[in-house]
């Protein structure tokens, strides 16, 4: 199974970024020449055998495709699952669309919004803002600003003029947006706005922001939306130890909203529901208030 390894290293994220289709094809014939099989053969292509494509789930494909391109839409799990998520994909074709064409980290959906607004007011709006004043939420690493947007019609919602959301992002990976978003770094972003909380959605990987946001004294709260073991570091990211030693402590019951999630490395390899690997939202609240 060395080719699948190879393919599993580019669902990882790992630098330097993902070869195109052909490329992987013939990365993997070439592994299979060196075991001494003929990767011409069908049948000894047992890394990625060719799949049987029903016409209902490439319906669903290219539907939801042409959906995705509106940044305004919001699928739901199910459409996502039926869609990207499902064992009639292959693998490369998985990778083709999701890392190299929409260039998708995170698949946001409409039961993960709606359970993500309703957990950030309930955290920090239990006995409304003391001054009056709507709630500040921050996003830092924004980048298209999809995640603000879907927040902020969930908000709005919810809590009319109570929440007051901010998407900002450093402009360094040139992800077009809808012009909501505000270019400027995240210590920039946090001493302008003076959050009540901060959002970040897949930290790079290496690089840890969060010391920044709990040194933020406006900063009653945040969430980190990704996967642990590459989004920032892993330790100084998401290590309880570090977030306890500033103050800081994760709420334990956020199983629920990583149970909802799907991102750019879940893939089906049968109708198990078994997924490569899965991406969760941390959220982490200040336990002394600041003076």
């Amino acid at each position: 199974m060395r080719g699948f390894e190879s393919i599993k290293k580019f669902f990882q994220g790992e630098q330097p970024p993902p070869p195109t289709l052909e490329e992987l094809e013939q990365q993997l014939f070439a592994e299979e020449r060196s075991k001494g099989s003929n990767p011409s053969k069908k049948k000894e292509r047992r890394s990625f055998p060719e799949m049987e494509h029903s016409a209902e789930w490439r319906v669903a494909f290219e539907r939801e495709k042409e959906r995705m391109k509106d940044p305004t839409y919001l699928p739901t799990r199910q459409a996502v699952m039926d869609a990207f998520v499902h064992p009639e994909m292959h693998p490369l074709e998985h990778h083709d669309y999701v890392f190299k064409e929409a260039k998708i980290f995170e698949f946001f959906t409409q039961e993960y919004i709606d359970e993500l607004a309703d957990r950030i007011v309930a955290d920090n709006l239990r006995e409304g803002k003391p001054d009056g004043r709507p709630l500040k939420i921050l996003e830092i690493g924004a980048g298209n600003g999809k995640l603000s947007t879907f927040l902020r019609e969930a908000f709005a919602k919810k809590l009319p003029d109570g929440v007051e959301i901010i998407a900002t992002d450093s402009g360094e990976w040139g992800l077009a947006d809808d012009g909501s978003v505000q270019e400027m770094d995240h210590q920039t972003a946090m001493s302008t706005h003076q959050p009540d909380v901060v959002i970040s959605s897949w930290m790079p990987n290496n690089v840890d922001l969060t010391a920044d946001i709990r040194a933020c004294p406006s900063v009653g709260s945040y969430v980190l939306i990704g996967q642990s073991d590459i989004c920032g570091d892993s330790a100084a990211t998401w290590g309880e130890e570090v977030q306890a030693q500033e103050g800081f402590a994760r709420m334990e019951d956020t199983d629920s909203l990583s149970d909802l999630q799907l991102c750019r490395t879940d893939w089906r390899a049968d109708e198990s529901d078994s997924v490569y690997r899965h991406s969760e939202t941390a959220i982490y609240t200040r336990e002394q208030p600041t003076t």
